[in-house]
């Protein structure tokens, strides 16, 4: 499920900051994706991950496809509310 669409022109860099929810299961988890790209591929490091189940929630991945970088939280379950914050940092000075 795409969760956030960046246009490569728009942003060099986002940081996206991540929380998700699962209210059935009480679990929760928050973590930051760095995401980079050159223009044919995408790259992410996904960092600071913090969640109170067993294991986490899902996966996140990024792809970089037609001019935009796709950010991607696939559920290890359903029920998952996930909810995303994004910084962008432009420019190559």
């Amino acid at each position: 499920r795409y969760i956030s669409v960046t246009g490569v022109q728009t942003c060099a860099l986002p940081i996206y900051y991540l929380q998700i929810s699962n209210f059935a299961s009480k679990e929760f988890e928050t973590s930051e994706v760095l995401v980079i790209h050159d223009g044919t591929t995408a790259y992410k490091t996904q960092y600071a991950k913090v969640y109170t189940g067993a294991s986490t929630l899902g996966t996140v991945g990024v792809s970089l496809s037609s001019g935009n970088v796709s950010l991607t939280f696939t559920g290890a379950s359903s029920g998952n509310y996930v909810k995303v914050r994004a910084e962008y940092m432009t420019g190559h000075n």
